[in-house]
């Protein structure tokens, strides 16, 4: 059996909850856009897409690459958007070398399932909402971004239904 499925850093309850407040204001602001739900908050490292690779192989092979990964901060950085025909809103993360380092190390760890390395730059970000139209600017927050620490990883399902995406996480991989 295929299951959709990807890798990425789950955020603290508490960040979500601080996000969760800013999008209230923020659909104020910009009431065309569809906002994700806080608790679906998550910075995806990489999307596996429909694989039968069984999730308890893929959480092994990560937890014996990531043995040497530490522990490190993530800084958020500034709304934007990436607009085509339609407009995800998101919030960037600030340049991170440890990041980079975990991004480079969960690709080349997955390599041995098939799973290609991604052809584009990684932009790390935490996409907050959709619109099918274009959205011609999004205006800076106001605010002290948060950070985070990032002591591990996760390994999410992503099942799609007419309401959305459902999040269920399947394993989680502690540096």
């Amino acid at each position: 059996m295929k299951r959709r499925l990807f890798i990425g850093i789950d955020l603290p309850q508490e960040i979500k909850q601080k996000i969760g407040s800013i999008i209230v204001h923020l659909i104020k602001e910009y009431p065309n856009i569809r906002w994700e739900n806080p608790d679906k908050l998550h910075l995806t490292l990489k999307f596996l897409g429909y694989t039968s690779v069984v999730p308890e192989k893929i959480l092994q092979i990560l937890q014996k690459n990531l043995t040497s990964q530490a522990q490190f901060n993530l800084i958020f950085g500034k709304l934007d958007k990436f607009a085509r025909r339609s407009t995800i809103v998101f919030w960037g993360i600030k340049e991170n070398r440890q990041l980079k380092q975990l991004y480079f190390k969960v690709n080349q760890a997955l390599k041995i399932f098939g799973f290609p390395r991604e052809n584009h730059p990684f932009h790390p970000h935490l996409t907050l909402g959709r619109s099918k139209e274009r959205i011609a600017e999004i205006k800076p927050l106001q605010i002290d971004p948060p950070g985070i620490k990032v002591s591990g990883i996760s390994l999410f399902e992503s099942k799609l239904s007419k309401e959305g995406s459902v999040y269920t996480k399947l394993g989680d991989i502690y540096f």
